[in-house]
């Protein structure tokens, strides 16, 4: 069910490409993280230090 796992990861080299609704899979994790989920949030910064990028994300419904 959506909902049931969250995650929030910063990207040290961000993506301009993420938004709000963005597919995600991941891999290289643990068990219970690798998988698909959906971006709820996405902030991107702009800084002396670079650009990354904050992604809050979901467990998309049928997980």
């Amino acid at each position: 069910k959506r909902g049931l796992g969250t995650l929030s990861l910063t990207l040290q080299h961000g993506n301009s490409k993420l938004a709000a609704g963005a597919k995600l899979t991941l891999s290289g994790f643990r068990n219970g993280v690798d998988g698909d989920w959906v971006a709820t949030r996405v902030n991107h910064n702009l800084s002396g230090g670079g650009y990354s990028s904050r992604v809050d994300a979901e467990i998309p419904k049928g997980r």
